[in-house]
């Protein structure tokens, strides 16, 4: 993991289009439904393609299990 704290953020994002709304990529991504439209914690802007890990909603903590004795 040393290397990647050490990368660029800005050369993450280089090589994928970056369209400023959902809509934009939406419209973008035509015939390709399996791409995944997702906000680049990088630059903000929505990209397609697999959603980077790490990013969205974290898990909600599993339910607490309660004994009775």
């Amino acid at each position: 993991m040393k290397g990647f704290a050490n990368r660029n953020p800005l050369t993450q994002c280089e090589g994928k289009v970056a369209y400023g709304s959902w809509r934009e990529a939406r419209s973008g991504r035509l015939r390709m439904h399996n791409l995944e439209i997702y906000r680049c914690p990088h630059c903000g802007q929505f990209h397609l393609g697999n959603k980077p890990k790490g990013q969205g909603r974290p898990k909600p903590p599993p339910p607490a299990i309660e004994l009775e004795f």
